[in-house]
């Protein structure tokens, strides 16, 4: 079987991306082709990309295959939004994974064409750390189960990766489908988990349960990786996945924290079985504009922050709420969630929030009983 590793960057913007953030004097993409250029089992690597992400990932390999000019793809975008929520290979918003992000079946598809694959590997091009064993594994694991059309590591961010055969792959870019579909449960369409399937590679307890995230695709990730890279003595050592996962262990705290919750004022206009009958009574200011811009400025130190306006209160009840989402964007955070119970005083407010450009709006439905859920 011809096995060809997929690295696309489809989801990452024109600027900072995986071969232009910098890991130990190198691009991060340059580390993920290096490690997979070690594994014996892989037919090559093709890194897919817009046109504006072209010229740096020229000065790092020729296997490229551009997609053209940057387009709009309303799936990815929702797909990548989605796992900026998402810590583990698989679950949050929207049921996906992480072999789902960047994935656009139509280019890889024609990707895997052009280098005549039989196969594809999904690899993270933020995956610097990649385990060239593990990869192996996964495709030797395809190999032996010529009837199973997908494999899959079940690990970690950064070291998990997933094997597509050809047939399946066409029938995902026939479908515009998403490769997670596969790997999660809808209730709709209801079926064993594929972890005690056949296409689920086997992996060390150690790895399948370690909470950290080895991807290096942001400044936090670099800065925590990179020590668990160097000898005592300064030199680089990178380490196999289970070295890695145990010189690092639980994840520290950081200076800023990823996760902030922001209450931007204390009323709503329901009273929610959630919340104890005292928060009615709640009597706080609302949150001061400048005082917000201050605040975001901070968190936006934290380059893969996530923003979240709730509380005690609703936030679209705050009359600056249109400024305070665009000054939360200025400052650069683009994790954003919202939660309401989408009830506005003023029903305009509900097009501004359609139109805000935030990851995810989180609406409360309480109710106690069925019927009222079904009313609500």
């Amino acid at each position: 079987m011809k096995a060809v590793a997929i690295l696309s960057m489809l989801h990452e913007p024109p600027g900072r991306n995986s071969a232009t953030r910098q890991f130990l004097d190198r691009a991060v993409l340059a580390w993920t082709l290096l490690r997979l250029q070690q594994c014996t089992r892989l037919n090559g690597c093709q890194v897919l990309c817009w046109q504006d992400q072209l010229p740096p990932v020229q000065t790092l390999t020729a296997e490229v295959f551009s997609a053209g000019q940057r387009v709009s793809l309303p799936a990815l975008q929702a797909i990548t939004a989605a796992r900026r929520w998402s810590d583990g290979w698989r679950g949050g918003p929207l049921s996906s994974s992480e072999f789902d992000l960047g994935f656009s079946a139509g280019h890889v598809h024609a990707a895997a064409e052009r280098s005549g694959a039989d196969a594809v590997v999904l690899v993270n091009p933020a995956a610097g750390l990649v385990d060239p064993v593990l990869i192996d594994r996964l495709v030797d694991h395809a190999i032996a189960r010529p009837a199973v059309e997908y494999a899959f590591l079940p690990i970690a961010p950064g070291f998990c990766a997933m094997l597509l055969r050809r047939g399946l792959l066409e029938r995902l870019a026939r479908g515009q489908a998403f490769p997670g579909r596969l790997l999660t449960y809808h209730p709709d369409a209801p079926m064993r988990d594929p972890l005690a399937g056949e296409a689920c590679v086997d992996v060390p307890v150690w790895l399948a349960r370690t909470t950290r995230r080895f991807t290096l695709d942001s400044q936090v990730q670099v800065d925590q990786l990179t020590p668990a890279c160097q000898r005592f003595d300064g030199t680089l050592d990178v380490p196999d996945a289970q070295t890695m996962v145990s010189r690092l262990g639980a994840a520290p705290p950081g200076r800023i924290p990823q996760d902030l919750t922001v209450e931007l004022i204390p009323r709503r206009v329901t009273r929610p079985i959630f919340l104890p009958a005292d928060f009615a009574q709640v009597s706080r200011p609302r949150a001061a504009v400048d005082d917000l811009a201050g605040v975001f400025a901070q968190l936006a130190a934290r380059d893969d922050a996530r923003l979240t306006l709730g509380g005690a209160g609703d936030p679209l009840l705050h009359d600056d709420l249109p400024e305070i989402l665009a000054k939360a964007r200025a400052a650069g955070i683009a994790a954003i969630h919202l939660e309401t119970d989408l009830l506005p005083e003023n029903p305009s407010r509900i097009d501004q929030l359609a139109e805000s450009g935030i990851d995810i709006i989180s609406v409360h439905v309480p109710a106690v009983t069925a019927a009222t859920y079904a009313r609500i």
